[in-house]
């Protein structure tokens, strides 16, 4: 006999012909068992897929997916600049799997109001850049216009930085740069992102490139670096890998050697931890199959006999 049939007629009717089975509580409690001992398994993998999704696009939003930058740069915000060129533009994206390229500066600074100070890093962008991950999180206000001829300073902080330094939308404040000589430069809050990303929401604040273009004497095509973003995240590891043989070889106008670094080399405690998650929804299936498959079977027994 069918086994699909044998169970169906041992659930509908009872071992004598044409007699109907009512439906036990036994029956009832095991069919829910089985739907939840599912449901739980399935959402426990969806929620941690979903975890490391959210945290990687986050750090990848601050930083994109490879970033150039000299090699006589150190680890710290202050580069050593470097040429964009168009040549070094359509250069990159003539690999077939980059999708953008846009430039940046970093230079970190300290806010001072009248009730308090606080260390940032300011990362200046162009009208090249990609807005479309700081869109997604912005709370108030609007994104820069980089073309922007007013002559005000604009800004786009986060909610953490502005609970800490009570600024709201509209407010002026001062930024001081440590060199020499000590410059600063005054700054209207245009903007409130929140990605709930407290490592770098208590960091970065976005402004022009101009702006830190001038306050480092640079000339117009000199930028802290080069962001990569690439058109799908599992070839990231080949086309740095692919980058890092081209530029090494490539100079700029200023005889620089080019360094390329993926996300996971900036940010490699992060993408870590992220791997170790996997880790965890191996175990977590294993578990919940055996407690699943338990409550399945012990069912299936109490609805066949």
């Amino acid at each position: 006999m069918n086994t699909e049939l044998f169970i169906a007629k041992r659930i509908y009717r009872g071992d004598k012909k044409n007699e109907k089975r009512v439906s036990s509580p036994a029956i009832k409690i095991a069919i829910s068992g089985i739907a939840l001992g599912l449901a739980i398994m399935l959402a426990a993998v969806c929620i941690i897929i979903g975890f490391k999704k959210e945290i990687r696009e986050k750090v990848i939003g601050f930083g994109s997916h490879i970033q150039i930058t000299s090699f006589d740069s150190n680890s710290s915000y202050e580069h050593h600049p470097i040429s964009f060129s168009d040549t070094l533009k359509n250069r990159l994206l003539s690999n077939p799997k980059i999708a953008r390229v846009q430039k940046f500066i970093t230079k970190p600074g300290i806010i001072k109001t009248d009730e308090d100070f606080l260390g940032i890093v300011l990362k200046g962008i162009s009208d090249d850049y990609d807005w479309q991950f700081f869109k997604k999180n912005l709370i108030e206000g609007a994104i820069i216009n980089p073309n922007d001829t007013s002559g005000i300073n604009r800004a786009i902080i986060s909610q953490n930085i502005a609970n800490k330094l009570h600024l709201k939308l509209g407010d002026h404040f001062t930024t001081y740069f440590v060199q020499e000589p000590v410059r600063a430069r005054r700054f209207t809050v245009s903007g409130i992102y929140e990605t709930n990303f407290e490592d770098y929401d208590k960091l970065y604040v976005l402004t022009e490139a101009k702006i830190l273009s001038g306050l480092n004497d640079w000339e117009d095509d000199m930028v802290s670096g080069v962001e990569v973003l690439v058109k799908e995240y599992n070839q990231l590891d080949q086309t740095a890998q692919d980058l890092f043989f081209e530029m090494s070889n490539y100079q700029d106008r200023f005889g620089n050697r080019l360094y390329t670094r993926s996300i996971k080399d900036i940010n490699p405690m992060i993408f870590n931890w992220l791997n170790l998650l996997d880790m965890n929804v191996w175990v977590i299936l294993i578990l919940m199959i055996l407690v699943s498959g338990f409550t399945m079977i012990s069912g299936l027994l109490i609805i066949i006999l």
